[in-house]
């Protein structure tokens, strides 16, 4: 059936009750044009929408709206296949004219929100968007440089990490694309002399802990190995030991957030005289006799030193992006760091519960000999 209104518009199709409903073809006196189903008079279904300028978009509508999966063509020849959500496009691939491309979320017609953008010249940022600029978190590729960090309005802001081609790394700060501080990271660890460079600060990290980890036991209390006679300590010592920073208490959780407060709130001779702490709390425990009074205090102190001295192991991990060997995930990780302090303790030549910053980098050297690679 074909009907002309008063004002130029034809439509083309079936009717049901007098209603467009089914196929057909509306075409306005502007020029515009929609083929496909209808609803009730309305849009609803598959279809093509092609505009008098050009511009085409076809996929689903509802109620006159593209709603669900489409397709727009601009007739300059930007494209975008994805969701739309009342002719709004949400999240797809947005392909412009000149050969860039979006993937992500979008509002308004702008990159906004995750998204990946992809430069004709090969250049590739993957983070946050907002209002059509990179503002948030973000990754930028270019030219076998990267720089990884904070964004604002489509350029640098804040703290971040430059990579060079030539492998060299940079912890750098601007303010709104300007540069205002460079500090050359060191991508090379030697156990012994750079044992204590590797309790230096990287303020530009966030903590995703144990995602190639997940043979280990994180919280299990173990037993050492370890066999020589530690020397003993008492409870309220050993609590003294683990009184800095956030208590751990057996939470899996927790590791992220203690790794965090060391990367955040102690200097490096804090970080050394932390973790210092852990091994010599981990190392006298192996020594203290159990009985029914004080067993299960004893319990939650060992799973506390042993996290710890996990945490810190985390740190290094993540902070110079090392492996574990796998020698040391197959022994059980927890059970080689408690030999680790009890080893440390024993054949530590100074005293040791004054000098938790020299137990500290002798864990540090441990952990880059015989754990990580």
């Amino acid at each position: 059936m074909k009907i002309t209104e008063d004002n130029g518009d034809i439509y083309e199709g079936d009717f049901i009750d007098g209603q467009m409903t089914g196929k057909g073809k509306l075409t306005w006196s502007n020029g515009d044009i929609y083929e496909g189903d209808f609803i009730d008079g309305q849009m609803t279904g598959k279809g093509k929408f092609t505009w008098s300028n050009g511009d085409i978009c076809e996929g689903d509508f509802i109620d006159g709206q593209m709603t669900g999966k489409g397709k727009f063509t601009w007739s300059d020849g930007d494209i975008y296949e994805g969701d739309f959500i009342d002719g709004q496009m949400t999240a797809g691939k947005f392909t412009y004219t000149n050969g860039d491309m979006h993937e992500g979320d979008r509002l308004d017609g702008k990159c906004h929100g995750k998204g990946k953008y992809t430069y004709t010249n090969g250049d590739i940022y993957e983070g946050d968007f907002i209002d059509g600029q990179m503002t948030g978190k973000g990754k930028l590729t270019f030219e076998g440089c990267m720089y990884e960090g904070n964004f604002a309005n489509g350029g640098y802001h804040g703290k971040g990490v430059l990579s060079l081609s030539g492998g060299e790394s940079f912890e750098v700060e601007h303010n709104l694309g300007e540069l205002v501080s460079k500090r050359e990271v060191s991508n090379h660890i030697d156990p012994v002399a750079d044992a204590f460079s590797l309790l230096t600060e990287s303020n530009n990290r966030e903590w995703n802990i144990g995602d190639n980890l997940t043979t280990v036991d994180l919280n299990q209390t173990m037993e050492s190995d370890y066999e020589k006679e530690m020397p003993m300590a008492d409870i309220s010592f050993i609590e003294q030991l683990l009184s800095e920073g956030p208590i751990i208490n057996d939470d899996q959780n927790m590791l992220g957030e203690y790794v965090a407060f060391i990367h955040n709130n102690l200097d490096r001779v804090q970080k050394g005289s932390n973790f210092g702490s852990a091994i010599l709390a981990a190392a006298y425990l192996q020594g203290m006799e159990a009985h029914a009074g004080n067993y299960d205090k004893l319990n939650l102190l060992s799973a506390e030193a042993n996290n710890r001295m996990f945490t810190h192991f985390l740190y290094l991990k993540e902070i110079h992006s090392l492996q574990v060997r796998e020698e040391a995930v197959k022994y059980n990780l927890n059970a080689l760091l408690v030999n680790m302090a009890c080893e440390i303790v024993e054949t530590f030549s100074g005293n040791a519960e004054s000098e938790l910053v020299e137990l500290g980098i002798k864990g540090v050297e441990y952990i880059s000999s015989n754990i990580l690679e």
